[in-house]
């Protein structure tokens, strides 16, 4: 477009409508951190009491992300094993003898047999279920301990991915790296009563807790999460019966 940033929005427009229908995706606009962050205190505070309205920051971040637009019915079915699609996906399965090598097949029309991030995927989904059921904001070291109780203290990808495991602390990283986290200093009151520093602590005396990033709240939401603990919840249950 150049300098004629007027047309954004009717190019923006077409292109949503082919991504769409073409493709099932669309492009949202991930939320700055400063609107985001402001719309938590906003949450946290509830009205002024002053009754001033607070300056508002500015919501949009200019990143843009693909997300599904598919219906989740859909996407149910889409999961479902065929039996003529696993029949085509055994013919098409490499001859490898290497034992490293090791492909599964689903007959699904959406297939996971080449994907490297679905374990990864499932332990960021835990980990976003952990911070919003802990008011949407986790201390480092109760995360941690959480981890431990499920054993994750390092995370194993499929066999055919570039990496087989990385540690704990290499995965947050990326997942700030990748928007779906954050991490917050959050000042010397909130670990007082622990008496000495920890190892979440500077030497300034410094706490540090988790919170959602904006491509989590983009990307997943929190009404995704929830109905995950929910499928999971229940899976569970009738495991148990």
């Amino acid at each position: 477009m150049g300098s004629n940033t007027r047309s954004f929005n009717s190019v923006m427009e077409q292109a949503q409508m082919i991504l769409r229908k073409t493709f099932g995706m669309e492009l949202v606009e991930l939320r700055s951190r400063a609107g985001l962050g402001q719309e938590e205190n906003d949450d946290a505070d509830g009205e002024e009491r002053t009754g001033l309205k607070k300056k508002a920051a500015a919501a949009g971040s200019k990143t843009y992300i693909l997300r599904s637009v598919l219906s989740s019915t859909i996407i149910e079915h889409a999961a479902l094993t065929d039996a003529d699609i696993l029949e085509e996906e055994a013919v098409d399965m490499p001859d490898n003898d290497d034992e490293d090598e090791v492909y599964r097949t689903y007959g699904s029309i959406i297939s996971w047999s080449h994907s490297d991030q679905l374990q990864a995927m499932g332990v960021l989904y835990v980990i976003l279920a952990l911070i919003l059921v802990n008011g949407k904001a986790l201390d480092d070291l109760a995360l941690r301990a959480y981890l431990k109780k499920l054993r994750l203290t390092s995370i194993n990808f499929t066999p055919i991915s570039t990496h087989k495991s990385i540690s704990v602390d290499t995965y947050l990283s990326q997942l700030i790296r990748q928007g779906y986290l954050d991490r917050h200093r959050v000042g010397e009151n909130v670990q007082k009563k622990r008496g000495r520093p920890t190892q979440t602590q500077g030497e300034d005396n410094v706490a540090v807790e988790w919170r959602w990033g904006t491509r989590a709240q983009s990307e997943v939401g929190e009404l995704g999460v929830a109905r995950f603990m929910a499928e999971f919840m229940v899976e569970r249950m009738i495991e148990n019966e």
